[in-house]
């Protein structure tokens, strides 16, 4: 029993591609939908997603985080979230 991971490795492992799989899906759904049957959140989505000066710097925030420790990345995110209502004044 020694050789067993903890039920936190075991659920680390498979909850990310889990949760990709399940937002990647949402998305093609927004994205199949017509354009007329779209409601606000699925209109915002859209938009996002086929608009690449919107998408790629959240790509290369998520490639510059993907190397830094857990303590890192919670801090430039709360520093990251701190920073839209000052960008917005």
């Amino acid at each position: 029993m020694s050789g067993a991971l903890p039920v936190t490795a075991t659920a680390a492992r498979w909850l990310a591609p889990a949760g990709v799989l399940i937002t990647g899906a949402a998305l093609l759904a927004v994205m199949l939908r017509p354009v007329g049957d779209r409601g606000l959140m699925e209109g915002g989505a859209a938009y996002a997603i086929v608009t690449y000066d919107l998408v790629l710097p959240l790509v290369g925030l998520g490639v510059a985080l993907a190397p830094m420790s857990r303590w890192q990345t919670i801090l430039v995110a709360v520093i990251f979230v701190a920073g839209i209502p000052l960008w917005e004044s």
